[in-house]
């Protein structure tokens, strides 16, 4: 299934949580555990049905994640946009061979990550982070926080 056949299959489904009243990156990953998923677009089932109701597309990207119009850069966010997570929808738009020795690398390859960006109210700031799914269904990898340098 292509990215907009996800987006819009996501977006006509119904979510298998209520509504919750605030999600943040926490509730992400408690979703993320609670449910055992492995994929994106298996978290994209799961997700609050806020989070899927009005998500911005890319056809241009110059972060790590490319993106084209067909298979664009997806970002959706909770009610007040605190909490923002972007993905691509397409493997082949990055090159995951091995510069060095020519093997394909497919975990390095950003249509795996989910990329997390948290604002915190009570200290000002912004934390980021990545979800990194497994091409073999393996767990995913979440990484540390991180914060923006000045």
């Amino acid at each position: 299934m292509g990215i907009r056949g996800l987006i819009l299959a996501t977006f006509f489904s119904t979510s298998v949580l209520a509504e919750p009243n605030f999600f943040d990156f926490e509730g992400l990953v408690d979703t993320i555990r609670r449910n055992d998923i492995r994929t994106i677009e298996d978290l994209l089932g799961h997700l609050p049905d806020h989070m899927l109701r009005d998500p911005v597309l890319m056809g241009k990207s110059l972060s790590v994640q490319p993106a084209t119009s067909l298979n664009p850069r997806v970002l959706l966010s909770n009610r007040d946009s605190s909490l923002i997570i972007t993905f691509n929808g397409d493997p082949s738009l990055v090159d995951d061979r091995d510069p060095n020795t020519g093997e394909r690398q497919p975990h390095l390859n950003p249509y795996y990550k989910l990329e997390v960006m948290q604002f915190r109210k009570d200290r000002r700031s912004f934390e980021f982070r990545e979800i990194r799914f497994s091409p073999t269904g393996m767990p995913p990898i979440i990484s540390e926080k991180t914060q923006p340098s000045a």
